[in-house]
């Protein structure tokens, strides 16, 4: 890997970890943490660009899902919050 990837993957795995603990319970943020660790050890010599890249395509998704999650749960608990402040009107 090139001094240019090697940042790119570190960052990207400092971006996963933070995600971790910032969005999932305990329990699966230990498993998570566990298994991204893993990966990104098992993936840091590959010299071929094409399954580079290919992997951290893949963690990108899988960071992007993270937070897309993250950001639905938090809109829903906001909503939820809001209607509760708002006197108990309900839809139905």
């Amino acid at each position: 890997m090139t001094a240019a990837k090697n940042i790119a993957a570190l960052s990207l795995y400092r971006s996963i970890l933070r995600a971790h603990s910032k969005h999932l319970p305990p329990e699966m943020r230990n498993l998570g943490d566990a298994y991204v660790k893993s990966e990104f050890r098992l993936h840091r010599t590959v010299n071929s660009d094409g399954q580079l890249t290919q992997f951290m395509d893949a963690w990108k998704l899988y960071l992007d899902q993270i937070q897309v999650t993250a950001r639905a749960k938090e809109s829903l608990n906001s909503g939820v919050l809001d209607n509760d402040r708002g006197g108990g009107t309900s839809l139905g």
